[in-house]
């Protein structure tokens, strides 16, 4: 599903309708996200969701998007890329699978480096 995009510039309250309209609701987050960052936002979602023959099919990218939100741990954006998804077509299992990938790809049980294995984390490794 393409976002129909205008070619004026929009103010947040327009965005909010416009995304109440696409997606049937508003996180509240993005309600209460300032102006500015809120139009930075909408510029990206139309760039990445406007392109006449995406290289990657939109519910593939909902599915990867949910995945990074995942890993990462937001909330609102795994919310939001989950219901992103499910209006591209995915199913149950295929969100599931998105979510289950993310947290092995996050969290391996042993992290392979060329010449040696190691049981620590990529958190761990990050505050040496």
């Amino acid at each position: 599903m393409a976002v129909d995009v205008k070619e004026t510039p929009m103010r947040k309250k327009e965005i909010l309708d416009e995304l109440e309209r696409l997606f049937g609701t508003v996180p509240d987050w993005i309600k209460e996200t300032p102006e500015d960052i809120v139009l930075e936002l909408w510029g990206h979602l139309q760039k990445a969701q406007t392109t006449e023959t995406p290289a990657i099919p939109p519910k593939q990218k909902e599915l990867m998007s949910l995945a990074v939100a995942s890993a990462l741990g937001c909330p609102y954006c795994t919310y939001f890329h989950t219901e992103a998804a499910k209006l591209h077509g995915a199913t149950e299992d295929e969100i599931k699978g998105a979510i289950i990938t993310a947290g092995v790809v996050n969290h391996p049980p042993v992290r392979t480096v060329p010449g040696k294995a190691s049981s620590t984390s990529r958190r761990e490794d990050r505050t040496r």
